[in-house]
């Protein structure tokens, strides 16, 4: 995971002026107490921390039946649309909101 970095110019803010949190090319700017600020981001990121053994995958797993019909794109062909319905794949496109075979 990448480190959040309180840019140190910006830190040294009083209260009402602006300070400025930098991570990557991401840069968020609050009036705030920045001590306050910071210890925010540190409990943030150890909450983080703490927490990435639950992002181990990314997605979400939903488990219908059979008969519940799934449609997803192909990477390949991103204009095919795939629908499986009790076990049988089928490529097509849609019509109307209606899914049509190829």
């Amino acid at each position: 995971m990448p480190e959040m970095i309180i840019d140190q110019k910006t830190r040294q803010a009083t209260n009402g002026e602006p300070i400025t949190l930098s991570f990557g090319s991401v840069e968020l700017r609050a009036e705030r107490d920045p001590d306050v600020f910071a210890a925010n981001v540190r409990a943030s990121q150890e909450a983080l921390r703490r927490a990435q053994g639950v992002f181990v995958r990314s997605g979400v797993e939903l488990d219908f039946p059979a008969s519940v019909p799934k449609f997803f794109i192909d990477e390949r062909k991103p204009a095919v649309l795939i629908r499986e319905l009790d076990g049988k794949r089928e490529e097509g496109h849609l019509v109307d909101g209606q899914f049509v075979a190829a």
